[in-house]
């Protein structure tokens, strides 16, 4: 198709009248991705081992065959080149889902997979160490720690150090911390194939993390849908933008679904302004968004230590962070843990819960709190204002911000937050009916999970991988990027 005027912007503000896309289709048919089970699944990999060894095996298996094959470590698909039959052999493979053939070629992708990659194997490790640390009978103090102590190894883990980047002078919170939070402000050129590498690879990023994706910039175009061609329908949380930070007008240019499409559209809408007053844009909103997933996050583990303390365990309380996959050029300042104490993090009614847990305990029973993708995006989407005038394919479910969410948990009672994860038919009708929260105290909470608050962020121009670092002289302004325009904004500041 030619690229005129009236082509959508579908992943920020570039004008691409003159341009080229950067991807280029291909005519490479022996050129396959390979779709597979995701290991990554921490509902299954508590009692599965084999689906662990069958994963493994079916990529062994690939790379032997195909001595090229490219392979993500957390991410269940992988590139190969050969003919069809070769390709169809894999089928008989126990693990093997799907084989697509691509008409773009795999470089194109890899810098935005290898960030998807990195940032969801760097929960993958702290999960894995924290359980292990947790069932040999670890005990963390929560005196004067935020999270508890690292219970081995080098942070961040795995990546190599070649990667890492890290101001010495910001302190890092204290571990073990979780990223269940991945940002993406970026798309592809051009409308793709639905079944593009990077929308997969988010999707399965959603099944462990709140994804959270900037709609696009492309405003509303009639009888056609200008949203971001990465956006996952379903599982990622598709975030538009406003004018205003009272969520009363939609932006211009915050990219819409169509009328007729129920899923096709904007999960929520929130303030599309730089805080550091440098530009707007839906990926000034996402983030915005990802600070939510994190205090969605904290509170589901505030809960969870208060059962934890009934069963005469103190393991602390595992932090709460966010990845960005972006160029590290937009990232300022970071917050950072300051010395102070914050543990517990307060808002909670503790009593309350004490009496639901012990309730629970009498009988035999415990509640299992668990995170993924779809819990917190459903938090989120309760939370928000329904804006008067505007069309579910125009802004979802609403307006979304701190003030709205934190009123959403005071809202929440003892049956409303504790249903999806347990027995919550043998706790008393009364007790059911108390609010889990404190309203006055849900501000100071909100506080401390953003100066606790471990931030990741993934530069995928130059391929490396850093921790709540600084910025260098100029680092404030908004550059293009080769793929998109990136808009790493310090949500701590909004």
């Amino acid at each position: 198709m030619g690229l005129g005027k009236r082509v959508p912007d579908w992943y920020g503000r570039l004008d691409l009248t003159d341009a080229l896309p950067i991807s280029k289709p291909t005519q490479a048919s022996d050129l396959w991705m390979i779709l597979y089970e995701d290991w990554f699944d921490q509902q299954k990999i508590a009692g599965d081992r084999t689906l662990i060894r069958e994963v493994m095996a079916f990529r062994n298996h690939v790379e032997q065959s195909f001595p090229d094959a490219v392979v993500f470590d957390f991410l269940p698909i992988l590139f190969v080149r050969g003919s069809r039959n070769k390709i169809e052999s894999l089928s008989r493979v126990p693990r093997y889902r799907y084989a697509f053939p691509q008409t773009v070629e795999v470089d194109d992708y890899l810098p935005v997979l290898r960030g998807i990659n990195a940032l969801r194997s760097e929960t993958g490790h702290q999960l894995f160490e924290w359980q292990a640390f947790v069932q040999k009978g670890g005990i963390l103090p929560d005196d004067s720690f935020v999270g508890g102590m690292m219970p081995e190894g080098r942070y961040p883990s795995p990546l190599d150090s070649r990667l890492i980047l890290s101001d010495p002078m910001i302190p890092r919170s204290t571990p073990p911390a979780w990223m269940p939070v991945l940002n993406l402000s970026i798309g592809p050129m051009l409308p793709e194939n639905p079944l593009n590498p990077v929308l997969i690879a988010l999707s399965a990023a959603a099944n462990t993390h709140l994804v959270v994706v900037a709609a696009g910039n492309a405003g509303m175009l009639e009888g056609l849908s200008t949203l971001n061609g990465w956006a996952p329908l379903g599982s990622a949380m598709v975030v538009g933008a406003t004018e205003d930070d009272q969520g009363l007008q939609l932006a211009k240019y915050s990219s819409t679904g169509l009328p007729a499409d129920d899923r096709n559209h904007p999960d929520v809408v929130a303030w599309g302004d730089s805080p550091l007053g440098t530009g707007r844009g839906t990926s000034f909103a996402a983030p915005r968004v990802a600070k939510l997933g994190c205090l969605a996050a904290a509170a589901v583990f505030q809960v969870l230590r208060v059962q934890e303390e009934c069963l005469g365990r103190s393991v602390g309380v595992p932090l709460v962070g966010w990845g960005m996959i972006d160029t590290g050029g937009e990232i300022a300042v970071l917050p950072a843990h300051d010395g102070s104490t914050v543990l517990p993090f307060g808002g909670i009614d503790e009593q309350v819960l004490g009496d639901t847990f012990q309730t629970a305990r009498r009988t035999g029973k415990v509640f299992n709190f668990f995170l993924n993708g779809a819990l917190l995006r459903s938090m989120i989407i309760k939370s928000a204002k329904r804006m008067p005038g505007y069309g579910v394919q125009q802004v979802g479910a609403g307006f979304v911000n701190e003030k709205l969410f934190l009123d959403w948990l005071a809202r929440q009672t003892v049956e409303d937050f504790l249903a999806p994860f347990g027995p919550i038919d043998l706790i008393p009708s009364a007790l059911r009916q108390r609010p889990v929260f404190h309203r006055d105290g849900l501000a100071g909470f909100a506080d401390a999970a953003k100066r606790a608050q471990p931030i990741w962020f993934f530069d995928y121009e130059r391929q490396r991988f850093g921790v709540n670092r600084s910025p260098d002289k100029g680092e404030q302004r908004l550059p293009l990027s080769g793929r998109g325009v990136s808009h790493g904004i310090q949500v701590a500041l909004s």
